[in-house]
């Protein structure tokens, strides 16, 4: 089984749609969890991004799962068990590295195994519903790439 780890600020949106779009692609063999670098607020899932995955996302199996999500902050023991992390952002991946030394050599951005180089996957919060779609959008866009990158890379050591 190979465990796959999916990062962002809070848990909140990003982090958890990739987990559920990659989950989705990978299959059985892979395990795809989410976690936040910091707490946030609720242990709910997120009203507005719910809404707006049922409003607009094409699989409705992907807001199903995000009915049961529950925002979780990141712990060491999730970067231990973790063969591959994914961040959003450059200042995540960095306060990743500081925070834990086990996440060295297996922290990528999403968008640098979807072939898109260094770039970013801002934070659509408090930017309106049109960045929350936007995002939303581009996270399935990429996963499908991101995917078969997880793939290659993963099952090499086999």
């Amino acid at each position: 089984m190979h465990r796959v780890l999916v990062v962002c600020q809070h848990n909140v949106m990003r982090s958890p749609i990739m987990a559920f779009e990659l989950q989705s692609r990978l299959g059985a063999d892979y395990q795809v969890r989410s976690r936040g670098l910091q707490q946030w607020h609720s242990r709910e899932p997120d009203e507005g991004i719910l809404e707006v995955l049922r409003d607009y996302h094409p699989n409705p199996e992907i807001a199903k799962a995000y009915e049961r999500h529950a925002p979780v902050r990141i712990e060491k023991r999730d970067v231990a068990k973790a063969d591959l992390i994914l961040v959003q952002t450059q200042e995540q991946k960095s306060e990743l590295l500081e925070k834990f030394e086990d996440a060295r050599n297996k922290t990528f951005l999403v968008k640098e195994l979807g072939g898109e180089g260094n770039l970013e996957i801002p934070d659509p919060k408090g930017q309106g519903i049109q960045a929350q779609v936007d995002t939303m959008k581009s996270l399935g866009e990429l996963a499908p790439k991101v995917a078969e990158e997880i793939r290659k890379r993963l099952e090499q050591g086999n």
